[in-house]
């Protein structure tokens, strides 16, 4: 049995970025880490940290709180996926956060889940059919900008609702995507 690895809270995560002046906001380290998991052989969270630290242009190591927060949620990530009660949970700000800010940080966790997703290896020919349509789904939703979207400072009943589903369908996304890569991968492996 694989060891437990606590899940990372939001807030935590978004102070760790700014302390440690690194340029992906939370959402976009959440998602990257679960495009990175999604196609094997996956990154080892030591090389994934090392490209957050270029991607940042740091030249000095991160401090040690902050490296093993990443750790944690990367290791918790790969854990999520890899549950068959299908709990995988975006990394996103609470609901009482507004309205335009949890859609600007859905689009950044998308685009940070792309971008992860590359970073694993996938590769056009190996996208068809549903999986194919999925990503191109996602790759609208990453370019979703809030000040785009007409209501969304409005955070009536409605909005809130075309936000629930939109995150749910990113979330299953994810998983559709998990298991067509995982099951493609062990088929061809």
């Amino acid at each position: 049995m694989r060891q437990a690895f606590p899940p990372v809270d939001f807030d935590e995560l978004v102070a760790t970025c700014d302390l440690a002046h690194l340029s992906a906001s939370a959402a976009e380290l959440h998602g990257q880490a679960a495009g990175l998991h999604l196609m094997p052989p996956v990154m080892p969270v030591e090389q994934w940290i090392t490209m957050i630290r270029a991607d940042a242009e740091l030249t000095q190591p991160l401090a040690e709180e902050d490296q093993q927060l990443l750790m944690n949620l990367y290791q918790h990530v790969a854990l999520a996926l890899e549950q068959t009660d299908l709990s995988f949970q975006l990394l996103l700000p609470d609901d009482d956060a507004p309205l335009s800010q949890r859609l600007d940080a859905l689009a950044q966790w998308v685009q940070g889940f792309l971008m992860g997703l590359g970073s694993a290896g996938v590769k056009n020919n190996q996208i068809h059919g549903e999986v194919k349509e999925t990503l191109s789904d996602l790759v609208e939703i990453s370019q979703i900008e809030s000040s785009q979207i007409e209501g969304a400072e409005a955070e009536g009943e409605d909005a809130e609702k075309d936000y629930a589903e939109l995150t749910e369908y990113v979330r299953m996304a994810v998983l559709l995507l998990h298991a067509s890569f995982v099951s493609g991968a062990t088929a061809h492996g």
